[in-house]
C-alpha cells in the first residue's frame, strides 16, 4: 500500500507572465477567480468524495 500523500510536498510553479496576468486583473476579477477556483475544488472534493464512497 502506498504511503498517504503529504500535503505539505506540494510545488506549483507560476510563471512571470502569468503573475503578470493576474496583477493587472481588477479587485473583483480576483475575487471572482477565486471563488472559481474555490467551486472547482469544491467539485473535485465532492467527486472523489464520491468515487471513494462507491468503491466501499
Amino acid at each position: 500500500m502506498n504511503a498517504p500523500f503529504n500535503p505539505a510536498d506540494r510545488t506549483y510553479h507560476v510563471s512571470e507572465e502569468r503573475l503578470r496576468a493576474f496583477m493587472a486583473l481588477t479587485p473583483l476579477q480576483r475575487l471572482q477567480w477565486v471563488e472559481q477556483v474555490a467551486y472547482f475544488l469544491r467539485l473535485a472534493k465532492s467527486s472523489k468524495e464520491h468515487e471513494l464512497t462507491q468503491v466501499d
